[in-house]
């Protein structure tokens, strides 16, 4: 492996296929090793946010996910019963969140994590992204000329060296050990065993609607599978085998003769807990390995997305000399804050805490995190951690705003290079840009939006917290890096100055 080229993933599921591709779609190749064959699959289901949709939208995969993926009202409610042929004792709703259109063009979807994995798995290889399954990291260390890992392959050793790591290995990683980073939280508190079986429950289904059912006969939870008849039943108790299985099945359902095929038992841990940092020199952390929470909430994939973008685009600027190593620190600024947050908050819908009462709505947390970092300049405000997407207007730090278009959305021009956004009044900052970036070798587009974009124009500089003359600069990842409310005395000096302090440039002029 080209050590001053690549990135060496450790981890095939989600959180290493998602930063795999991220990685080749800002053309940074890379390596993902998994030291399984084969990934296990799970009838667990991932809530994908509106942001998460638009990320996805992204890789060009939204299509696909809104088509075989569906409505989170589709879930239905959590029941609570004794068997599943009982009586009804309770039911709690599983509640979503609409996303009103003036804040992005999606709206949150449901899929199977499974599903998910395997579609990101499928761009991966498309985009050129190397994948070895059965290949297990045994050794990581550094030496003068970057990072060397020894591999078990096929029961071969062989040595790889990469110039950044990024371990995506779960929460027991094996990266995090060998950087050295400590983490925080109670780690691995319990474990759910399952069964997963095939059975026709429609006679207690009796033709309800439902996520799944706590069932108290047997101290466990139903939860549908994607294919018909499918199910997995959840208990804190190991459950048996053979027969045994069968009889629990039946005693869950309330059916005595019910005809049960026994597919698989699979182990899930829970562990809580949260590295005390995300980056360590030339190895970052990512998904379980960097924040492990419980699986109920299924709101993985929502936080691992951006958690992947935000990382790709750094090691892809770095890597082709664009920007210096400190901005890969910035990714640990950034996201692990958000990570802890997400952390206590699916111990809280777990039950396990009570909900923090700081924290502001969900489309706020969702869309409105504000980015305290050196890849941002400094907002002329002074705001919290949150700003609500419709009053945010473009400051420095949040997620750019969306504004309709005859194609779509600005947000289409977002999330591959830099773009410095300007109208027909602020030409000398986009020359100013394009120049500045080329001298950089910093890939930034600067479209004219009274001309490229004219629906947009008419109201982007109110969106954007600038007048007339202004300019605001969006990163990769679709975060607003900086903005002049109106012309410069010298956009020329300025935006370069921008560029070298975002980028971690230590030539800055």
């Amino acid at each position: 492996m080209d050590g001053n080229h690549r990135v060496l993933v450790v981890g095939g599921g989600l959180s290493g296929l998602a930063t795999a591709t991220f990685l080749a779609h800002y053309g940074a190749p890379c390596l993902l090793i998994e030291r399984r064959t084969t990934t296990p699959r799970t009838s667990r289901n991932e809530r994908l946010s509106a942001r998460a949709m638009e990320l996805l939208d992204g890789l060009g995969l939204r299509e696909a996910v809104s088509e075989t993926g569906f409505h989170p009202d589709a879930l239905g409610d959590m029941l609570r019963t004794d068997t599943l042929a009982g009586e009804e004792l309770g039911r709690t709703s599983q509640p979503w969140v609409p996303v009103p259109p003036e804040i992005s063009p999606f709206q949150p979807v449901c899929c199977n994590h499974t599903w998910l994995r395997d579609l990101l798995r499928q761009r991966a290889v498309e985009c050129g992204v190397e994948i070895w399954l059965g290949a297990e990291l045994t050794r990581l260390w550094q030496d003068t000329e970057g990072i060397v890992a020894t591999v078990r392959r096929a029961g071969e050793l062989i040595e790889a060296r990469a110039a950044y790591v990024v371990g995506a290995d779960g929460p027991h990683s094996t990266v995090r050990g060998r950087a050295g980073i400590e983490t925080e939280g109670p780690g691995t508190i319990a474990h759910q065993y399952g069964v997963r079986f095939r059975a026709d429950l429609s006679g207690a289904i009796r033709g309800r609607h439902f996520a799944g059912a706590h069932l108290d006969r047997v101290g466990g939870i139903l939860l549908a599978e994607t294919e018909p008849d499918m199910w997995s039943l959840i208990r804190p108790v190991a459950p048996g085998h053979g027969p045994d299985l069968a009889e629990l099945i039946r005693t869950a359902a309330g059916l005595p003769e019910l005809e049960v095929t026994v597919e698989d038992t699979f182990t899930l841990p829970i562990t809580l807990l949260n590295a005390d940092r995300y980056t360590q020199d030339n190895v970052a952390l990512i998904g379980d390995a960097a924040c492990s929470m419980p699986p109920t909430p299924g709101m993985h994939a929502s936080t691992v997305l951006p958690d992947a973008q935000n990382l790709a685009w750094k090691l892809a600027l770095i890597l082709a000399g664009a920007a210096g190593p400190a901005l890969l620190g910035t990714y640990d600024t950034e996201r692990r804050p958000l990570g802890q947050i997400a952390l206590t908050d699916a111990i809280a819908r777990v039950g396990m805490i009570s909900p923090a009462e700081d924290l502001p709505d969900r489309i706020t947390q969702e869309f409105g995190a504000v980015y305290r970092s050196t890849a941002v300049m400094p907002a002329e405000e002074a705001p919290g951690d949150f700003a609500h997407p419709l009053v945010s207007a473009g400051l420095p730090g949040t997620r750019a705003p969306h504004l309709e278009t005859r194609a779509g959305s600005i947000l289409d021009l977002f999330g591959r290079t830099f773009v410095c956004l300007t109208d027909s009044d602020s030409q000398r900052w986009a020359s100013a840009a394009e120049e500045a970036a080329a001298r950089l070798g910093v890939p930034l587009t600067a479209p004219r939006l009274d001309t490229d974009l004219p629906q947009a124009a008419r109201s982007w500089a109110k969106a954007y917290g600038v007048t007339t003359g202004g300019a605001a600069l969006i990163r990769p990842d679709g975060v607003v890096a900086w903005r002049a409310p109106a012309m410069g005395s010298s956009p020329e000096r300025e935006i370069e100055h921008v560029l070298r302090r975002i980028l971690s440039r230590g030539d800055q002029s």
